[in-house]
């Protein structure tokens, strides 16, 4: 069996169940089917969790925030579609800011999305002030402990590479907090 690159993912169609088949997503979502891998690719689409949607909803202020909130605990408890009331359950909880940033948390762990979340709280600083002291790791296959920098002048974003700055002719300006050469990869 031969290995595929990792870039190949992009191009490969997603299958999901339509209509009882294994279907290519973007068949699904758009009604279109090519029989082409390319094109049937999901490239350039971003799929949501329903989760995703409701927990938004309910943190937003929604009048149904209570309802959206306990349909997303309902599946995760109950192993059903969400509609079962949980009112009374031992894993009831009310809808407030705090259990709307716990449900996410364990709702989207490992999904990529957590970063985004405590940036939109402003409460970045505070969760790795948390968690960010002897922080096990491997470097070059040697355990060591690391602290966790944090520095909140650039507000969680990267540094553009200069490279991209020189190109646009001034059309890009540096990101707030890096300055000089600290966001240039050290290779060490």
């Amino acid at each position: 069996m031969s290995k595929r690159p990792a870039t190949y993912k992009k191009v490969l169609s997603y299958l999901c169940n339509g209509g009882g088949e294994p279907t290519a997503a973007n068949t699904v979502l758009n009604g279109t089917a090519t029989k082409n891998n390319t094109n049937d690719a999901t490239v350039g689409q971003y799929i949501m969790r329903f989760s995703d949607v409701l927990l938004m909803a309910a943190e937003l202020g929604s009048p149904n925030a209570q309802t959206y909130f306990d349909r997303v605990r309902s599946r995760a408890y109950q192993k059903n579609s969400g509609n079962t009331p949980i009112a009374g359950k031992p894993f009831y909880k009310a809808v407030t800011l705090e259990n709307i940033q716990d449900e996410r948390r364990h709702e989207f762990a490992f999904e990529g999305i957590r970063w985004y979340d405590l940036l939109r709280w402003r409460i970045v600083d505070q969760q790795i002030a948390r968690y960010k002291t002897d922080v096990p790791v491997y470097k070059f296959g040697v355990p060591e402990k690391i602290t966790i920098q944090y520095r909140p002048e650039t507000k969680g974003l990267l540094p553009i590479p200069q490279s991209q700055i020189n190109l646009s002719n001034g059309a890009l300006k540096q990101n707030e907090g890096w300055g000089g050469n600290e966001g240039i990869y050290s290779g060490i």
